[in-house]
Protein backbone atom coordinates (compact mmCIF):
# COMPACT_ATOMS: atom_id res chain seq x y z
CA UNK A 1 0.00 0.00 0.00
CA UNK A 2 2.67 2.62 -1.33
CA UNK A 3 -0.22 5.46 -0.78
CA UNK A 4 -0.46 4.59 3.10
CA UNK A 5 3.20 4.65 3.72
CA UNK A 6 4.18 7.78 2.02
CA UNK A 7 0.82 9.39 4.21
CA UNK A 8 2.83 8.13 7.53
CA UNK A 9 6.07 8.75 6.48
CA UNK A 10 4.87 12.51 6.00
CA UNK A 11 6.26 15.27 7.38
CA UNK A 12 4.10 16.81 10.16
CA UNK A 13 3.14 20.25 9.96
CA UNK A 14 1.39 22.00 13.21
CA UNK A 15 -2.56 21.99 12.68
CA UNK A 16 -3.19 24.57 15.14
CA UNK A 17 -2.68 27.47 15.44
CA UNK A 18 -5.31 29.88 16.51
CA UNK A 19 -7.79 28.53 19.35
CA UNK A 20 -10.89 30.10 16.76
CA UNK A 21 -9.34 27.97 13.81
CA UNK A 22 -9.57 24.16 12.40
CA UNK A 23 -6.30 24.79 10.66
CA UNK A 24 -4.26 27.82 11.70
CA UNK A 25 -1.91 30.00 10.06
CA UNK A 26 1.22 28.16 9.74
CA UNK A 27 -0.41 25.06 8.41
CA UNK A 28 -2.86 27.71 5.97
CA UNK A 29 0.46 28.96 4.89
CA UNK A 30 2.61 25.97 4.40
CA UNK A 31 -0.89 24.53 2.27
CA UNK A 32 -0.80 27.56 0.13
CA UNK A 33 2.28 27.64 -0.81
CA UNK A 34 2.66 23.79 -1.24
CA UNK A 35 -0.19 24.04 -3.62
CA UNK A 36 1.39 26.93 -5.78
CA UNK A 37 4.78 25.69 -5.53
CA UNK A 38 3.76 22.32 -7.28
CA UNK A 39 1.56 23.73 -9.72
CA UNK A 40 3.54 26.63 -11.30
CA UNK A 41 6.36 27.27 -9.20
CA UNK A 42 6.92 30.31 -6.35
CA UNK A 43 10.04 32.82 -6.61
CA UNK A 44 11.44 34.07 -2.97
CA UNK A 45 9.58 37.51 -3.28
CA UNK A 46 5.92 35.81 -3.87
CA UNK A 47 6.61 33.31 -0.67
CA UNK A 48 7.20 36.16 1.21
CA UNK A 49 4.45 38.80 -0.12
CA UNK A 50 2.22 35.56 0.31
CA UNK A 51 3.26 34.76 3.77
CA UNK A 52 2.75 38.85 4.48
CA UNK A 53 -0.92 38.31 3.97
CA UNK A 54 -1.72 34.97 5.46
CA UNK A 55 -2.80 36.29 8.90
CA UNK A 56 -4.80 39.12 7.61
CA UNK A 57 -6.57 37.09 5.32
CA UNK A 58 -7.47 34.37 7.30
CA UNK A 59 -8.82 37.04 9.87
CA UNK A 60 -11.36 38.10 7.36
CA UNK A 61 -12.63 35.11 6.08
CA UNK A 62 -13.26 33.93 10.10
CA UNK A 63 -14.81 36.90 10.34
CA UNK A 64 -17.27 36.27 7.71
CA UNK A 65 -17.66 32.66 8.74
CA UNK A 66 -18.59 34.38 12.45
CA UNK A 67 -21.96 36.01 10.29
CA UNK A 68 -23.25 32.36 9.25
CA UNK A 69 -25.32 30.61 11.46
CA UNK A 70 -23.53 28.09 14.11
CA UNK A 71 -20.08 30.47 12.86
CA UNK A 72 -17.87 27.40 12.01
CA UNK A 73 -14.28 27.54 12.24
CA UNK A 74 -12.02 27.98 9.51
CA UNK A 75 -10.83 24.81 7.44
CA UNK A 76 -8.74 24.43 4.66
CA UNK A 77 -10.70 20.91 4.22
CA UNK A 78 -14.14 23.04 3.51
CA UNK A 79 -14.16 24.27 -0.07
CA UNK A 80 -16.42 27.11 1.06
CA UNK A 81 -14.42 28.28 3.37
CA UNK A 82 -11.08 27.74 0.90
CA UNK A 83 -12.95 29.28 -1.80
CA UNK A 84 -13.84 32.40 0.07
CA UNK A 85 -10.04 32.51 2.15
CA UNK A 86 -8.23 32.65 -1.61
CA UNK A 87 -10.30 35.13 -2.85
CA UNK A 88 -9.72 37.21 0.06
CA UNK A 89 -5.87 36.76 -0.67
CA UNK A 90 -5.98 37.74 -3.88
CA UNK A 91 -8.54 40.86 -2.95
CA UNK A 92 -4.70 42.40 -1.15
CA UNK A 93 -2.44 42.14 -3.75
CA UNK A 94 -2.26 44.20 -6.90
CA UNK A 95 -2.60 42.61 -10.24
CA UNK A 96 0.38 40.38 -11.25
CA UNK A 97 1.46 36.68 -11.14
CA UNK A 98 1.00 36.05 -7.58
CA UNK A 99 -2.52 37.22 -8.10
CA UNK A 100 -3.27 35.43 -11.13
CA UNK A 101 -2.07 32.06 -9.41
CA UNK A 102 -4.02 32.32 -6.64
CA UNK A 103 -6.93 32.82 -9.55
CA UNK A 104 -6.02 29.95 -10.83
CA UNK A 105 -5.62 27.79 -8.28
CA UNK A 106 -9.46 28.70 -6.41
CA UNK A 107 -10.86 28.02 -10.20
CA UNK A 108 -9.13 24.61 -10.38
CA UNK A 109 -10.11 23.75 -6.70
CA UNK A 110 -13.68 24.73 -6.93
CA UNK A 111 -14.84 24.85 -10.03
CA UNK A 112 -15.34 28.80 -9.43
CA UNK A 113 -14.16 31.99 -11.81
CA UNK A 114 -13.92 34.88 -9.69
CA UNK A 115 -11.04 36.70 -11.54
CA UNK A 116 -12.63 40.63 -11.43
CA UNK A 117 -14.30 39.34 -8.05
CA UNK A 118 -14.44 42.12 -5.60
CA UNK A 119 -15.94 39.74 -2.34
CA UNK A 120 -18.14 41.76 -0.01
CA UNK A 121 -16.76 41.05 3.60
CA UNK A 122 -19.59 38.30 4.74
CA UNK A 123 -20.72 36.12 2.03
CA UNK A 124 -21.83 32.45 2.04
CA UNK A 125 -20.65 30.56 -0.91
CA UNK A 126 -22.67 26.84 -0.40
CA UNK A 127 -21.28 24.73 -2.90
CA UNK A 128 -20.18 27.16 -5.06
CA UNK A 129 -19.20 24.87 -8.13
CA UNK A 130 -19.71 26.56 -11.74
CA UNK A 131 -20.22 30.06 -10.63
CA UNK A 132 -18.68 33.11 -12.84
CA UNK A 133 -18.57 36.26 -11.30
CA UNK A 134 -17.70 39.04 -13.58
CA UNK A 135 -16.93 42.71 -12.99
CA UNK A 136 -20.02 43.50 -11.27
CA UNK A 137 -18.98 42.40 -8.10
CA UNK A 138 -17.39 45.59 -7.45
CA UNK A 139 -20.96 46.52 -7.08
CA UNK A 140 -22.21 43.70 -4.56
CA UNK A 141 -23.94 44.48 -1.51
CA UNK A 142 -22.75 42.69 1.89
CA UNK A 143 -24.38 39.55 3.44
CA UNK A 144 -24.30 38.24 0.10
CA UNK A 145 -25.83 34.47 -0.58
CA UNK A 146 -24.06 32.35 -3.89
CA UNK A 147 -24.97 28.76 -4.65
CA UNK A 148 -23.76 26.67 -6.80
CA UNK A 149 -23.67 27.57 -11.12
CA UNK A 150 -24.28 31.50 -10.48
CA UNK A 151 -23.59 33.83 -13.09
CA UNK A 152 -22.91 38.11 -12.56
CA UNK A 153 -22.18 39.46 -15.73
CA UNK A 154 -22.13 42.32 -18.32
CA UNK A 155 -23.78 42.72 -21.53
CA UNK A 156 -23.26 45.57 -23.96
CA UNK A 157 -25.56 48.36 -24.46
CA UNK A 158 -26.56 49.55 -27.97
CA UNK A 159 -23.95 52.21 -27.65
CA UNK A 160 -21.69 49.69 -27.28
CA UNK A 161 -20.76 50.54 -23.53
CA UNK A 162 -20.45 47.40 -21.08
CA UNK A 163 -23.00 47.59 -18.34
CA UNK A 164 -22.74 45.61 -15.37
CA UNK A 165 -25.28 44.79 -12.41
CA UNK A 166 -26.32 46.37 -9.24
CA UNK A 167 -26.63 44.26 -6.02
CA UNK A 168 -27.72 45.35 -2.70
CA UNK A 169 -27.44 44.09 0.51
CA UNK A 170 -29.17 40.44 1.77
CA UNK A 171 -29.54 39.16 -1.36
CA UNK A 172 -29.84 35.19 -2.29
CA UNK A 173 -29.25 33.91 -5.21
CA UNK A 174 -30.46 30.12 -5.64
CA UNK A 175 -27.99 27.61 -7.70
CA UNK A 176 -28.08 28.56 -11.41
CA UNK A 177 -29.61 31.95 -11.12
CA UNK A 178 -28.43 34.46 -13.47
CA UNK A 179 -28.09 38.58 -12.96
CA UNK A 180 -26.40 39.96 -16.11
CA UNK A 181 -26.25 43.50 -17.57
CA UNK A 182 -27.92 46.86 -16.68
CA UNK A 183 -29.75 45.05 -13.98
CA UNK A 184 -30.33 46.20 -10.29
CA UNK A 185 -31.58 43.99 -7.08
CA UNK A 186 -32.42 45.37 -4.38
CA UNK A 187 -31.92 44.31 -0.42
CA UNK A 188 -33.27 41.36 1.16
CA UNK A 189 -34.27 39.68 -2.07
CA UNK A 190 -34.13 36.14 -3.55
CA UNK A 191 -33.54 35.13 -6.95
CA UNK A 192 -35.13 31.54 -7.08
CA UNK A 193 -33.79 28.62 -8.77
CA UNK A 194 -33.03 29.49 -12.57
CA UNK A 195 -34.41 32.99 -12.22
CA UNK A 196 -32.50 34.85 -15.17
CA UNK A 197 -32.74 38.96 -14.79
CA UNK A 198 -31.30 40.66 -17.40
CA UNK A 199 -31.84 44.68 -18.27
CA UNK A 200 -34.36 44.77 -15.94
CA UNK A 201 -34.67 46.05 -12.21
CA UNK A 202 -35.44 44.29 -8.82
CA UNK A 203 -37.03 46.25 -6.44
CA UNK A 204 -36.31 45.06 -1.94
CA UNK A 205 -37.90 42.54 -0.40
CA UNK A 206 -38.63 40.76 -3.44
CA UNK A 207 -38.80 36.84 -4.28
CA UNK A 208 -38.30 36.02 -8.04
CA UNK A 209 -39.34 33.30 -10.44
CA UNK A 210 -38.77 32.88 -14.20
CA UNK A 211 -36.68 34.99 -16.85
CA UNK A 212 -37.22 38.33 -18.52
CA UNK A 213 -38.93 40.03 -19.76
CA UNK A 214 -41.88 37.76 -17.94
CA UNK A 215 -40.68 37.48 -14.63
CA UNK A 216 -42.94 37.03 -11.60
CA UNK A 217 -41.73 39.05 -8.55
CA UNK A 218 -43.63 38.58 -5.19
CA UNK A 219 -43.08 40.85 -2.08
CA UNK A 220 -40.98 38.94 0.42
CA UNK A 221 -41.50 39.81 4.29
CA UNK A 222 -38.04 40.59 6.05
CA UNK A 223 -39.34 37.27 7.96
CA UNK A 224 -39.86 35.29 5.58
CA UNK A 225 -36.51 36.21 4.57
CA UNK A 226 -34.40 35.33 7.61
CA UNK A 227 -36.11 31.74 6.68
CA UNK A 228 -33.65 31.59 3.71
CA UNK A 229 -30.82 33.40 5.20
CA UNK A 230 -27.81 31.38 5.99
CA UNK A 231 -26.77 34.22 8.43
CA UNK A 232 -27.37 34.91 11.41
CA UNK A 233 -30.08 37.59 12.20
CA UNK A 234 -28.21 40.51 13.89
Amino acid sequence: MPFLSRALTRKKYPARCHSSYVHGVSYVFFRVRQQLETMWGLPPFEQQLLKRIVKESLAMTQNCLNAWKGRPAFSVLNASHYCIFLQFMRQMLPHGSLSDKLYLLCRMLHSVDLYSAILPPHIYFEHPVGTVMGRSPSQLGDYLTILQGVTLGGSRKKDGTLAYPVVGSHVIFYSHSTLVGDSSVGDYSVLSTGCCVINDSIPAHSLVFGTSPNLVVKTLDEERYWQFSPFAKN
